[in-house]
């Protein structure tokens, strides 16, 4: 059987059921922690995925990761949204050396991890800490209206040690 003839059809519904141990799983259901973008770029691109959807509509960033998700087989996207509002330190940067022109971002960035911003507890209480109000949630919103009913949104809890490595650096725990 080639790789593209099975198609295998979200089912959120059958992943809720499994992680509340409500029953056994029929099959692996599939799930990434996030796509590069780069990645998500070629897949639609390579199976003509979003031909309809214009770069500058408004959450059109999510509408290609539904279709490639959706196309993948997976039952949820991730949304990477509570990182945004923080204001992190310092970010170190390199030229980019993926051998793929297509897929090449020019120039990497990662977080400086030897400090952050906060270094003591002066330095925590001054921090600019982000206010629920300031947050946008319309991408919450567009989701909730238009993920197809078999699939789902997630975010990280999981980025809490990245958070807390980003605000006081790594090396300074």
């Amino acid at each position: 059987m080639k790789l593209l003839e099975k198609r295998i059809e979200p089912d959120l519904e059958g992943l809720l059921a499994v992680i509340k141990r409500q029953k056994t799983p029929e099959r692996v259901f599939n799930i990434e922690l996030f796509l590069d973008d780069e990645i998500t770029e070629k897949i639609c691109d390579q199976f003509s995925l979003a031909k309809d959807i214009s770069p500058d509509a408004p959450f059109s960033y999510y509408e290609r990761k539904i279709r490639t998700h959706r196309f993948l087989g997976y039952e949820a996207i991730h949304i990477g949204f509570v990182i945004e509002p923080f204001k992190y330190g310092k970010r170190l940067s390199t030229q980019d050396t993926t051998q793929q022109n297509d897929q090449s971002r020019q120039q990497r960035d990662w977080m400086d991890e030897h400090t952050g911003p906060i270094q003591n507890w002066q330095d925590f209480d001054t921090y600019p800490w982000p206010k629920v109000s300031e947050i946008d949630f319309s991408a919450l919103d567009w989701l909730e209206k238009n993920i197809p009913d078999d699939m789902g949104f997630y975010d990280l809890t999981a980025h809490i040690l990245e958070g807390i490595t980003n605000l006081i650096g790594y090396e300074s725990l």
